[in-house]
């Protein structure tokens, strides 16, 4: 039987908020709960790069995997847009995102985007194989 959390959890639908921004590289998704928005997440695609600019769950959604789901959401939407790194510029909360799989960047990682805290790569789309 699933608790509490994992229902809430399986309910919660993120989905992209198309024209959500001016600048046309910018992505958003938010997480919907029962019709009311628990979270958002908001992302700029620049070169070969996606940039986490905000993520935010309401406080008492958290822990909930509403985060992860969203930064899921991101990743998944950088492979579409052949995206080789994502960073994160959100201070705070390291562990949250180490978890993602992001690492603290170096120095020489960030002389593109000096903002970001920790980055992590994006794998490429593997197309399914028809001869298996």
């Amino acid at each position: 039987m699933k608790t509490i959390i994992e229902r809430m959890v399986h309910r919660a639908k993120v989905h992209e908020i198309p024209g959500s921004h001016a600048a046309e590289d910018s992505i958003a998704f938010e997480a919907v709960v029962d019709g009311e928005v628990v979270g958002r997440v908001e992302a700029s695609h620049r070169e070969r790069t996606i940039v986490i600019q905000q993520l935010e769950v309401l406080p008492t959604m958290r822990r909930r995997g509403i985060g992860r789901k969203l930064v899921r959401a991101i990743l998944n939407k950088s492979q579409l847009l052949s995206v080789d790194r994502a960073c994160v510029t959100t201070g705070g909360n390291e562990g949250f995102w180490a978890l993602q799989g992001f690492r603290p960047s170096c120095d020489d990682q960030t002389d593109q985007y000096p903002q970001c805290l920790m980055t992590r790569t994006v794998p490429p789309i593997v197309p399914a194989n028809p001869f298996r």
